[in-house]
């Protein structure tokens, strides 16, 4: 479990990801810098676990809090725990959620703008608009507190982890050098003036 500070009474924080770091990271969490990840729900476990969110940010070196904290009904405990992750280190804040949406939000005002969020908002399970009305709630952020959006669901999970990773990257050389190789890795040839018969191809 990683630890709480005595006066963080969250309703939920877990670990599920904790065996996957190396020991010497494990249940240490005054090592600096990291990333804070706030979900509003348990039940958004089951997508976050199918994305690269998490491997993608470890597999980076990337040190991570993994959190479950409503911003309707926990509303308190989210203003202890973002003040103390920005007295721990917290560099990037990323807030997961569908619905009405606010957890980004409400991250970005109880850390004034201290630091980065990125929002990714989740579709309901009703499916009611697509999760448009999820990216509406994040989207409209007045000025001077911004949220940033990577996508939404699977691939805005995936999309929050890489921007993270190039924030932390702005101070940190090794993730950097990280960055440098995966993009290497990752770029693709042009394909220029493809043949007229590869296009005809069924």
């Amino acid at each position: 479990m990683f630890p709480c500070p005595p006066s963080l009474t969250t309703n939920l924080l877990i670990s599920i990801f904790e065996k996957k770091l190396p020991k010497s990271q494990r249940g240490n969490l005054t090592m600096k810098p990291f990333v804070a990840i706030i979900s509003g729900s348990r039940s958004d476990l089951n997508i976050v676990k199918k994305s690269g969110l998490i491997p993608t940010l470890q597999s980076r070196g990337i040190r991570i809090e993994f959190s479950i904290i409503s911003a309707h009904r926990n509303p308190d405990d989210l203003t202890k725990y973002c003040h103390s992750a920005l007295q721990r280190g917290a560099k990037v804040f990323i807030g997961i959620a569908g619905m009405a949406a606010a957890l980004p939000g409400d991250i970005a005002a109880r850390i004034k703008g201290k630091r980065p969020v990125i929002g990714v908002p989740l579709m309901a399970k009703d499916g009611f608009l697509n999760g448009l009305d999820a990216v509406l709630a994040m989207f409209r952020m007045p000025p001077g507190m911004p949220v940033a959006i990577a996508g939404i669901g699977k691939s805005g999970l995936e999309n929050a982890a890489i921007l993270a990773i190039q924030i932390m990257a702005l101070i940190d050389p090794a993730v950097d050098a990280e960055m440098d190789e995966w993009a290497r890795r990752s770029t693709k040839p042009a394909e220029v003036n493809i043949g007229l018969e590869e296009l005809a191809k069924s």
